[in-house]
């Protein structure tokens, strides 16, 4: 998999996150999910018939949240484990324009971690409704403009990180319908 530069920084920061987490109390093993879509295609099924954990996510990340979330076609993603974790993540970028992406990773994650970790990336802002447990914050981890948002229900936490400009209310919107679905689907 070929990944660019700013891909491997946003994965060093979330790396980074995960790792001093871990660092101050650890947690359980999390689930491991990863995908196989098309630039405008539905999700297709693995060859082999049974998806791996990260492809789960990719697949529940369909073609109408995608293409909400991202306002353009997209490529093929990158899936994989998350580094420093036990989990696992999805990305998709806006074909031909890297700077314009949406991740999601899935985590097993306690109540207090989960807490932690919205607390250490600044998604402060309580967004009921998604899940049991669920925040949002104005801005990608990135750095740029997008939206982030973290939600757990049942020691299951998503976070899902949109970079992009756009309507903030619309960018928040496409990350809270893809955080319900992966809740949902997972």
């Amino acid at each position: 998999m070929k990944e660019s530069l700013k891909h491997v920084a946003r994965l060093g920061a979330l790396a980074f996150v995960t790792i001093s987490l871990l660092a101050c109390g650890g947690g359980p093993p999390a689930p491991t999910f990863a995908p196989t879509v098309g630039a405008t295609t539905a999700p297709a099924t693995p060859v082999d018939g049974a998806p791996t954990d990260a492809q789960a996510v990719c697949l529940a990340m369909t073609e109408p949240l995608l293409l909400a979330a991202l306002q353009d076609g997209v490529s093929e993603p990158d899936y994989g484990d998350v580094a420093g974790s036990d989990g696992v993540y999805c990305y998709y970028t806006v074909a031909g324009d890297a700077d314009v992406n949406v991740e999601a990773q899935v985590e097993l994650l306690t109540q207090d971690e989960f807490n932690s970790l919205a607390e250490t990336i600044g998604a402060d802002t309580p967004l009921p409704g998604v899940g049991s447990s669920a925040f949002i914050r104005e801005g990608s981890v990135e750095g740029g403009p997008g939206t982030t948002l973290l939600a757990w229900d049942d020691g299951v936490s998503v976070t899902i990180d949109l970079a992009r400009d756009g309507d903030q209310t619309e960018m928040d919107a496409a990350a809270t319908a893809l955080a319900v679905n992966l809740l949902a689907t997972l």
